[in-house]
């Protein structure tokens, strides 16, 4: 699938699960990550193959950050993560982020089975990661803490992960192995965040008592006879150790949450420990428990955001150079129609203004002369061959009752044959240049009319038709792209539907009257003939026509120049194998013949009623047909 058509396709649809969340995805910059609503993946370089395994990589993040959106406890995670960043605590972060990963694809794939190869497909990219960037003889392997969070991961998805789970696991100590499955089967008791939260800690003491014990650590003070530890020492039941002391003259007390001393209370003062409450909405373990301080050991940290964005890189789809198109951002594209409900783009809702029902009056009327006339010429001849579908004077068939006579007298042609009907199986979609060159002399009106016409003219037949059109007029958010105008393409599309093929002419006469309205800024013609190639692809009908109404080059802002041409005649050349006609309708400007083999130039209506139809007549019906004759000539 080519990159183009796969970063249309996850926006417009996300995921199955994500789409039921009202999950939104964009492609954006370099980096993969979610802000609680939107999902952005880094943004793809155009025209770019993208093969099945990377494309599920993409959709299993997808599925995963829906995971997050929808069953993830935000504001208990914030919390947690703010308490062991102002500690210094690295360890319980990273395994309440693997426990809840487990839990919530899970969830995910209980919900929507599909989703099961896409995150199998996300999770070996994660494991890749690790085996990748961590050699099998580093040292820190053996710490229980640096590996102990990824390793969950690797036990809680050996139900729906690949070879390279088991290629991890191997990597471990038998002694943690063997605790893995133990810690994974507690999640299935976890009914939210704050439940995982929970298990985490108790896992978090496992793995700190886990560590190998330093040689200072081992010849260390005992506690006193009040329960206090001297410097470097340990005390209670549980192990733990001298890294996760907190000021200097404190220690790590091990006992279990709750001790409720007087001399752990003058401890835990005396040390600065931090201590929580739980918020684990009635959890195993509810009640006070430990935050560890100051780790300063290394965690391994299997970043899903990273391995994605890592593995994109890795297949040289998100590389910008000189041969390669990739628009900086999607986030800020917007795509406007009549039914649009105010507020949808903030600063900018089109749709409000898809009503000018006088302006398609007048445009009707403006082209009620010579255009009427090639209009309903072309309807008849659309018609007849609609409705030609019997043979007559046949030797074999039904008899015709209109040859009796001849019957009679022993003539063999007398029978007839019902033919294939040949119906107008076309899809026509008419995109139009709305940038700001088409003040220029009037020329918008000139292809609104154009539009207005046609759509006339194909709505007493059977061939499904839309109207649409583009320009770049509205800006992003101040920052936005933080100053990185390194791309193909950073300014934002606007792209609009005045007419969709499931709609009716008379619904949607006021929107096509509006198009005189929505005129300004640049021409991203390449993007835009691929979202409307897009759109018609999508349509049944055999015959797939695309007819683009310009009145110049492409032009909008870029890091290079060369860009804007050379994108649309990438384009163009791409189509011309995919079953599509194309035709550039020059409006005043004779730049379509640059790019469209199969051009027109219109200069007023009458070269309308004549270049234009002729061509559509062609398309439609056959080269013979010419639409100043008065009938179609088969």
């Amino acid at each position: 699938m080519k990159s183009d058509i796969f970063q249309h396709e996850l926006s417009e649809t996300s995921s199955v699960f994500g789409r039921k969340h009202d999950v939104q995805v964009v492609f954006s910059g370099d980096d993969a990550c979610t802000d609680g609503s939107t999902v952005v993946l880094p943004s793809l370089a155009l025209d770019q193959d993208v093969s099945d395994e990377h494309a599920a990589v993409m959709r299993g993040y997808v599925d995963h950050e829906a995971g997050h959106i929808r069953h993830t406890d935000f504001k208990a995670g914030q919390k947690l993560h703010d308490e062991c960043r102002a500690s210094g605590n690295k360890l319980l972060p990273q395994i309440v982020n693997a426990l809840e990963d487990i839990r919530l694809e899970r969830l995910v794939m209980d919900e929507y089975p599909g989703a099961e190869k896409n995150i199998r497909a996300t999770a070996s990219a994660v494991n890749r990661e690790f085996l990748d960037t961590v050699p099998a003889d580093d040292e820190r392997s053996k710490d229980p803490a640096f590996i102990g969070p990824v390793a969950l991961t690797w036990q809680g998805r050996l139900p729906y992960g690949d070879e390279t789970n088991t290629q991890c696991l191997d990597r471990l100590d038998p002694s943690l192995r063997s605790k893995l499955p133990g810690w994974i089967d507690l999640i299935d008791k976890c009914r939210n965040t704050g439940d995982v939260i929970e298990l985490a800690r108790q896992v978090e003491r496992d793995l700190r008592g886990s560590r190998p014990k330093k040689e200072e650590e081992a010849s260390a003070a005992t506690p006193n006879p009040d329960g206090e530890c001297k410097p470097g020492g340990e005390g209670g039941d549980s192990p733990a150790d001298a890294d996760a002391t907190s000021a200097p003259g404190g220690t790590e007390d091990g006992d279990s949450p709750a001790s409720g001393s007087e001399g752990d209370a003058q401890s835990k003062q005396a040390t600065s420990e931090i201590e929580t409450t739980s918020s684990g909405g009635g959890g195993r373990g509810a009640g006070e428990v430990k935050v560890y301080t100051t780790d300063d050991f290394d965690v391994y940290d299997p970043d899903v955001a990273k391995a994605v964005k890592h593995t994109l890189r890795e297949a040289d789809l998100t590389t910008t150079s000189s041969e390669r198109y990739r628009p900086y951002s999607t986030a800020h594209d917007k795509v406007h129609t009549r039914k649009d409900k105010k507020g949808k783009y903030p600063r900018y809702t089109y749709g409000q203004r898809m009503d000018e029902p006088v302006s398609y009056k007048l445009s009707v009327q403006r082209s009620a002369g010579t255009v009427s006339v090639i209009r309903r010429k072309l309807e008849r001849a659309i018609v007849a061959k609609e409705m030609r579908d019997w043979e007559y004077g046949l030797e074999n068939g039904r008899l015709d009752s209109r040859r009796l006579v001849s019957a009679y007298s022993g003539k063999p042609n007398v029978f007839k044959a019902r033919s294939e009907r040949n119906e107008l199986d076309t899809a026509v979609c008419m995109l139009i240049d709305m940038s700001g060159s088409m003040t220029c002399g009037d020329r918008i009106r000139t292809a609104m009319d154009a539009a207005i016409a046609l759509s006339q003219a194909l709505e007493k037949t059977s061939a499904s038709y839309e109207v649409l059109g583009f320009n770049s007029k509205s800006r992003p958010p101040s920052g936005a792209y933080g100053g990185r105008y390194d791309a193909s393409r950073w300014e934002p599309l606007d792209l609009y539907v005045f007419k969709d093929f499931r709609e009716r002419l008379f619904d949607a006469q006021a929107a096509l009257g509006s198009i005189v309205n929505h005129v300004g800024g640049n021409n991203v013609d390449g993007e835009s003939v691929l979202w409307a190639h897009e759109r018609l692809k999508k349509q049944p009908q055999r015959r797939k026509i695309l007819l683009v109404l310009s009145d110049g080059s492409p032009s909008f802002h870029t890091n290079d120049h060369r860009w804007p041409k050379r994108h649309l005649t990438s384009v163009i050349e791409r189509l011309k194998s995919e079953n599509v006609d194309l035709v550039g309708i020059g409006i005043g400007d004779h730049a379509v013949e640059e790019f469209y083999p199969r051009h027109v130039v219109l200069h007023d209506l009458s070269d309308l009623a004549g270049e234009c139809m002729d061509q559509l007549g062609k398309l439609l019906l056959g080269e013979r047909f010419t639409a100043r004759r008065t009938s179609h000539a088969a």
